[in-house]
């Protein structure tokens, strides 16, 4: 079994930190046979989004990621659906997947919260995960990955 922590912030993660510029229709994360978490689903029913949500689930595996939402200033309504089977390491301890949104893409990035005992403001230690000083505000100064979409190779 296999711990995972998933998490979206649309009020954290606007762009001034206090107005969010989209909302969460609906949210599924799961296998195809079995969907672990999803929006509650009265609430759903009943028309109302979400702002934030932060959950952990144990589960041998979590093969996509669901997530449809609303642009708040055209009132368009997106939905995506993201493939992890390929995307996600086999080792899952002190990795996060946190998601947000920006207009029309959704962007899904795995999170490395692993302490490694320096101050939040000194170089990244020597990893594959990235600075994210400015990016995610909920995660400012930890290293990151993006996993979706496809980040552009560097020339």
């Amino acid at each position: 079994m296999i711990k995972y922590h998933i998490s979206f912030d649309t009020i954290a993660d606007s762009i001034d930190g206090k107005h969010p510029e989209v909302e969460v229709i609906d949210y599924q994360y799961g296998t195809d046979e079995n969907i672990e978490t999803v929006a509650n689903r009265e609430m759903v029913r009943l028309g109302e989004t979400f702002k934030r949500n932060n959950v952990t689930i144990t589960m041998p595996e979590i093969k996509f990621l669901y997530v449809k939402w609303r642009i708040l200033a055209t009132g368009e309504v997106l939905e995506d659906r993201v493939e992890l089977a390929t995307r996600l390491p086999e080792e899952m301890d002190g990795l996060y997947l946190h998601f947000i949104m920006r207009d029309q893409q959704l962007y899904l990035f795995l999170i490395d919260r692993r302490w490694d005992s320096k101050p939040r403001n000194w170089e990244p230690r020597e990893s594959k995960y990235k600075s994210i000083l400015g990016k995610i505000k909920i995660y400012e100064g930890h290293r990151y990955t993006q996993l979706y979409p496809e980040p552009p190779s560097s020339p």
